[in-house]
């Protein structure tokens, strides 16, 4: 797990990662927490030129306590 508060700003560098991924036996898993700047993370499932889907991504964004 890796966490950052920096939002996701290097997109040719991950869509390059993950289509090169695409040929190994991984698959990532990336979770949004907070209603950051998602980026290209929101846009795993459109990537191509892999062989196979490898990645997804779902967003977590109301993560407070329920009051009420």
């Amino acid at each position: 797990m890796k966490y950052t508060g920096e939002g996701i700003n290097k997109n040719r560098e991950i869509r390059k990662l993950i289509t090169y991924a695409a040929i190994l036996p991984l698959f990532w898993q990336f979770i949004g927490i907070g209603r950051e700047n998602y980026g290209i993370l929101e846009k795993l499932d459109t990537i191509e030129d892999r062989v196979v889907d490898n990645a997804n991504f779902f967003a977590l964004d109301d993560i407070g306590p329920d009051i009420g």
